[in-house]
């Protein structure tokens, strides 16, 4: 069985692709939830513009922008992965590193799921929110993987590959763990609960992008951006499609494919 996505902003396509067949069976089930929960509304640009504006002065999104340039002055990126792949202080190793990447980020987005479930806004079904968020991610990993194919940048530990420039690993985790702060925000709990919770889904992002320049796979840059990217990408369509309060028209159709499989199809009309 495949599934294709294919995400619309108005008459604008911002991602079609294909799920990784380990992705299809808890689609397909978030689909079947999910339907009965999509609403239409009606909205204005003025919500994306605002939606926009809210992700990009976030400080997840221009503090590592900061830091990005600033280690890119000068030798200072080959300089602090050099040193990094010396003394490994964190991680002991730099294979343990790289397999702690990976660890992490699969922990940010089960995480995410975890959250999305049990985030207790009314008028936005879990399904919904589920299925939506799920589709930013995808659009956040197409957006990375772009760049990366575009600016060709070597990898620090192997000058034959090429796509260093930015962090997936990085990219993903935040961008999950977002997600999970989004849903952190609707839950009932106390406030020292929230933060607590919040800050630690940050954290695993944190961690997973050290774990990148520590495996020698990235450069500080890379991952800075990388985590600057993912929050991007997922605070903007996070506030674009699931606020309820806003008047905004997300509508999600399910259709059978020739072959074995379904086609989804979110688009938000403004």
């Amino acid at each position: 069985m495949t599934l294709r996505v294919s995400v619309h902003l108005g008459r604008q396509e911002i991602y079609s692709g294909t799920l990784p067949r380990p992705q299809v069976l808890l689609s397909t089930v978030i689909l079947l939830t999910a339907l009965s929960g999509c609403a239409s509304n009606r909205t204005g640009a003025d919500r994306v513009k605002h939606a926009a504006w809210e992700a990009a002065v976030s400080k997840h999104t221009w503090v590592p922008l900061i830091g990005a340039a600033i280690f890119s002055i000068g030798d200072f990126d080959e300089e602090t992965v050099e040193w990094a792949g010396e003394h490994t202080p964190l991680f002991g190793d730099t294979e343990d590193a790289q397999d702690w990447s990976d660890a992490l980020v699969a922990t940010a987005e089960i995480n995410w799921i975890v959250t999305s479930m049990m985030a207790s806004d009314e008028q936005v079904s879990k399904g919904k929110r589920l299925l939506l968020q799920g589709l930013t991610l995808s659009a956040n990993h197409t957006a990375t993987t772009s760049l990366k194919s575009s600016i060709n940048r070597k990898r620090p530990d192997n000058p034959n590959r090429q796509n260093s420039f930015p962090s997936l690993h990085t990219s993903s985790a935040t961008a999950a763990s977002t997600l999970a702060a989004q849903n952190i925000a609707e839950m009932n709990l106390s406030e020292l609960q929230r933060k607590a919770w919040t800050w630690g889904a940050y954290g695993v992002a944190g961690l997973a992008a050290w774990a990148r320049v520590e495996g020698q796979q990235h450069y500080p840059s890379d991952v800075l951006f990388g985590y600057a990217l993912g929050h991007f990408v997922a605070d903007f369509l996070n506030r674009l499609l699931l606020d309820p309060e806003s008047p905004d028209s997300t509508v999600v159709v399910a259709k059978p494919l020739a072959e074995d499989g379904f086609l989804i199809s979110a688009r938000y009309t403004f």
